[in-house]
């Protein structure tokens, strides 16, 4: 049910009554932002009541003006779920609107969004409402070796599978099927002022994920036209973790996938169950760091992957891995308690120079001679220390078994707590 009062002192009058009335222990804050909002300095948060395992229903959201005073509320669509996040948009090119993000369960669901326009206050409305959510894809089906898919604007789809995806598919005796939306971001693609919605669809059987299902959505006269369709096959490699999410303690990874004109990135959401003010600061590093990255992967210079190494309550590891033929690869380490990078002197004794040594006794790759300042870029994966080093103007790695460094190493916590 939505959450419409035609009258503005009714709306804000109830809602400062729910405000002043004692809040139960589990009616908390899941998501909050702050920016323009009809021309004028605003706070959008987003409320529920947080039952057992993280699941949050009886959403609600506040705007309020920079003073902190109701301005408005709304009660999205959304039944509840996990992992809020909530986001500025701009659709119309004229207006700001809100975007609300909740997950229908882990990383691996489908995720609700919903569009919510603030501009006439009196009557609150979704602009990307549940219907849309259900994406563009109308039927999926398999025909022999083929899987087919049929789209909103009538085009048929036939994907032909390889023997190894066949052979899968016919052991399960199962049908395909198309998930709801599982992943929506949101890029000006155009320049022309206004935000588009890149979303994707997945289409799996029996679990498996067979293909992704791409979709630029924009809008025009207040109706939302689709477009750039681009179906991308899911490669088959055993035990490949890219492009994963991860569950840390407290919070957990949430990848978002684009798939555009044949090609792929994906990029980490980083979800906190108690702490908003945290989940905004990592998400805003994190973006820092992705960023010119996805500006190459919107230029179609580039694909971006994504490597969750490490999630613990010590250490997030983040790997980005960008390129087209060849590939580089950014590692971002950062304490999950408090946003802060974590830097290799953190870990080791840098100012040692028996290390250096030692580093140099123990490398095998006669590409690099490791000097200081030691590299920047750096990650801990497997029980293992890799370096990034830059020579001839290519990538080369480093690996070292942490064993090995024991001596120089300056915190255990970053290291002996697995995912």
């Amino acid at each position: 049910m939505r959450f419409n009062v035609t009258m503005k002192v009714l709306l804000i009058t109830a809602c400062l009554f729910f405000l002043m009335t004692p809040i139960k222990a589990a009616n908390v804050k899941l998501a909050a932002i702050s920016g323009k909002i009809n021309n004028s300095d605003a706070v959008v948060e987003l409320w529920g009541d947080r039952k057992s395992g993280n699941y949050a229903d009886k959403l609600i959201i506040f705007l309020k003006d920079e003073k902190g005073d109701l301005l408005a509320a709304y009660e999205p669509s959304i039944t509840g779920g996990y992992g809020c996040f909530l986001n500025f948009v701009s659709v119309d090119g004229k207006n700001r609107q809100v975007m609300v993000a909740v997950g229908r369960g882990n990383w691996q669901a489908d995720t609700d969004f919903r569009i919510v326009d603030f501009s006439d206050l009196k009557q609150v409305r979704e602009i990307f409402t549940d219907t849309d959510n259900s994406g563009v894809v109308q039927k999926v089906w398999f025909e022999e070796n083929k899987l087919i898919i049929d789209l909103i604007n009538g085009d048929e789809n036939n994907i032909e599978l390889t023997a190894e995806q066949f052979q899968n598919i016919a052991s399960t005796e199962r049908d395909p099927i198309c998930g709801r939306i599982f992943s929506l971001t949101v890029c000006d693609l155009d320049h022309d002022g206004s935000d588009e919605l890149l979303t994707v669809q997945k289409v799996s059987v029996a679990g498996k994920e067979l293909t992704n299902v791409g979709t630029v959505w924009k809008m025009d006269n207040d109706k939302w036209q689709q477009g750039g369709y681009a179906i991308l096959v899911v490669g088959n490699i055993k035990n490949n973790t890219i492009n994963d999410g991860a569950e840390g303690v407290g919070y957990a990874v949430v990848p978002r996938k684009i798939v555009f004109e044949g090609k792929e990135a994906t990029y980490p959401l980083i979800a906190y169950y108690n702490d908003v003010e945290l989940q905004n600061r990592l998400n805003e590093i994190l973006q820092q760091e992705y960023n010119i990255f996805l500006k190459e992967f919107y230029r179609r210079e580039a694909d971006m992957a994504l490597n969750v190494l490490v999630a613990n309550k010590s250490m997030l590891s983040i790997q980005f891995i960008i390129g087209k033929d060849t590939f580089i690869h950014h590692n971002v380490n950062i304490d999950p308690t408090t946003g802060r990078k974590i830097k290799l002197g953190d870990l080791l004794d840098t100012k040692q120079p028996d290390l250096i040594k030692l580093l140099n006794l123990l490398n095998a790759n006669k590409n690099v001679q490791i000097t200081t300042p030691l590299p920047d870029e750096w990650c801990i994966n497997d029980d293992k220390l890799l370096l990034f080093h830059t020579v001839d103007g290519k990538e080369e790695i480093s690996g070292f078994a942490l064993g090995n460094l024991h001596k120089f190493i300056k915190s255990r916590e970053l290291i002996k707590n697995k995912n």
